[in-house]
């Protein structure tokens, strides 16, 4: 709360006085504009519209103040609620101290992300389809899940610094694996957003293990997001990631009768980049995009839809 409800005064605070406000009311309503006079028990209003309206104390559910650069041709517009994220890929940028959201992609990935400190954040996730799987069909229980601790600091005006480490349980069985028992993906990566919350690009890099087997070339991320409109920004996340290529054999031995095998595994780059629009509320955002690369460009030209929701709290 911006303001103090006192039981007998009917003092002025003149701290607020000139100042932009965004005013909730109980009722679900609100107000953006600016403070006449402030007491005890009202607050004197003035909006774009209305030249003063008197709200009592006790009808306000919450005031938050408003940078005057956020008011735009006359209107206000709410800071980005989700720049610390693009569709999946963090940037550099970290959640306030217990600030989290909850995001929900194609229906089904759900996850939570909470900031402990100004600095310091923790991401987990899980799908729902495989624990579907496994109670229509009887198969064991083998969710895709993760969790990805980061870390977040702006070090210079319209620079950020940060890094993180992301462990995945791939959630499936690989046929060509002769090991089924590791699916997992354990990573760490660096990370450095150049811009503001509105405007940014990041670049990152990232290093690990992919089930249980280190992997010798690094995976490298470029995302951008802008905002165009009070209510739409553009996202564009990009990934250049080696996947894992495991070919398996075989050797007949005729003097002993017996056949020898073993796998050999090899990684080679794929390119998949996405593109897409955030439609932005107060405390939620949608994101619409498509995700693509070359094999899918050959069959659906635009790409592979994407679609998520967030509700921050």
């Amino acid at each position: 709360m911006f303001y103090t409800q006192g039981q007998n005064s009917t003092k002025t605070d003149s701290t607020k006085v000139g100042k932009y406000y965004e005013i909730d009311l109980r009722d679900g309503s609100s107000f953006i504009g600016t403070i006449l006079c402030i007491d005890s028990t009202t607050v004197t209003f003035k909006t774009s519209s209305i030249d003063k309206i008197k709200i009592p104390v006790r009808q306000i559910a919450d005031m938050v103040l408003i940078k005057r650069e956020s008011i735009k041709q006359g209107r206000y517009w709410m800071p980005n609620p989700m720049p610390t994220r693009y569709f999946f890929a963090p940037s550099a940028i970290s959640l306030h101290k217990n600030e989290g959201y909850y995001q929900n992609t194609c229906i089904i990935m759900n996850s939570f992300n909470y900031g402990f400190s100004d600095n310091f954040s923790v991401g987990i996730g899980m799908d729902v389809l495989s624990p579907f799987i496994a109670l229509t069909t009887g198969s064991s229980f083998s969710p895709f899940f993760y969790i990805t601790p980061k870390i977040g600091f702006k070090v210079a005006d319209d620079l950020y610094l940060g890094g993180g480490l992301l462990f995945a349980s791939v959630g499936y069985y690989d046929l060509r694996d002769e090991d089924n028992s590791n699916k997992t993906i354990e990573l760490g990566y660096a990370l450095a957003t150049i811009g503001s919350i509105e405007h940014n690009f990041t670049l990152g890099v990232g290093n690990g293990f992919s089930y249980g087997e280190y992997v010798k070339k690094p995976t490298f991320i470029l995302c951008g997001m802008t905002r165009v409109g009070r209510r739409i920004a553009l996202i564009t996340e990009n990934w250049l990631a080696p996947a894992r290529d495991s070919q398996y054999h075989s050797s007949y031995d005729p003097v002993t009768l017996q056949t020898a095998s073993w796998y050999t595994h090899t990684y080679n780059y794929n390119v998949l980049f996405s593109y897409g629009m955030r439609f932005i509320a107060n405390k939620i955002s949608i994101d619409l995009g498509f995700v693509n690369n070359n094999d899918i460009f050959k069959t659906i030209f635009i790409g592979i839809p994407y679609a998520d929701f967030v509700v921050k709290f």
